[in-house]
């Protein structure tokens, strides 16, 4: 698919972490000294470049905030995740985001800064809502080169996804109906298992029919009347920082201590 870039930091990311991806870099007249750097980085052969009035950098980039750079990309269409995958990725110990029904560009622009400072490699997204805004060159730019650092996937089925991400991992969602409050005094304990989690554009979080395929659901609390209107997917992904730090798994249970002593006794008998 073909993405137009456009601001400095989107840009450099690209040409720093995926320069084959270039295909056009185009810098506005005056600004040529400003992004030298940057055009002596990206690839010499299969990247045009391109100096042009700030009216069609405008044009060009759908918007006068372009920060004087723009560039045409080339991106591979999202994979279809395979159980394959999904075992690589648990043995490596890497996390999972799953974002389902996040259609806005700003939104998944947001959320991909945060998972990226997070150290989310792995991001899902559902094929019918969220896919269609990742091929926007607003969720591109706008993330400021943080989507560059991840490695984007797609599902058909949220609800398969979450039952062949149980398998392996424990999923934690968000909704702003029911769930545990987050305790920021107190770190949260799950199962012994790498996390995955789910965050969803529904008005309410995650929605019934995926609740059930969640390990654990945290609350997303209301704003406050008079405070601006947050999408349970943005304030979630607030707590991500926070989550991916504190987050310990859990020892051993009763039943499990209660065996090993058991079998400690037997051996000394």
């Amino acid at each position: 698919m073909e993405i137009l870039l456009y601001g400095s930091a989107a840009v450099e990311a690209c040409a720093r972490l995926r320069p084959a991806a270039l295909r056009e870099i185009y810098v506005e007249e005056g600004r040529e000294r400003a992004f030298g750097a940057l055009l002596d980085a990206a690839p010499r052969e299969g990247c045009a470049r391109k100096t042009v009035s700030a009216d069609e950098l405008a044009r060009l980039a759908g918007t006068r905030a372009h920060g004087g750079v723009a560039a045409r990309t080339e991106r591979p269409e999202p994979a279809q995740v395979r159980p394959a995958m999904r075992d690589a990725w648990h043995a490596a110990g890497e996390k999972v985001l799953f974002l389902e029904n996040v259609a806005q560009p700003e939104q998944l622009a947001s959320i991909a800064r945060t998972a990226a400072i997070c150290g989310f490699s792995r991001v899902v997204a559902d094929e019918k809502k969220t896919v269609p805004a990742l091929a926007s060159s607003r969720f591109w730019s706008l993330s400021g080169g943080a989507a560059e650092a991840l490695k984007l996937y797609r599902t058909e089925s949220p609800a398969g996804l979450l039952r062949m991400l149980g398998e392996k991992y424990f999923v934690v969602g968000f909704a702003r109906e029911g769930g545990r409050r987050i305790d920021y005094a107190k770190p949260p304990t799950f199962p012994g298992k790498t996390t995955a989690f789910l965050l969803s554009g529904d008005a309410n979080g995650v929605p019934a029919e995926l609740i059930s395929r969640c390990g654990h659901l945290l609350h997303v609390p209301e704003p406050a009347e008079g405070f601006l209107r947050y999408a349970p997917a943005e304030l979630a992904a607030l707590a991500l920082p926070w989550l991916s730090s504190r987050a310990k798994r859990a020892g051993a249970g009763f039943l499990q201590r209660k065996k090993e002593r058991e079998k400690r006794a037997g051996g000394n008998a």
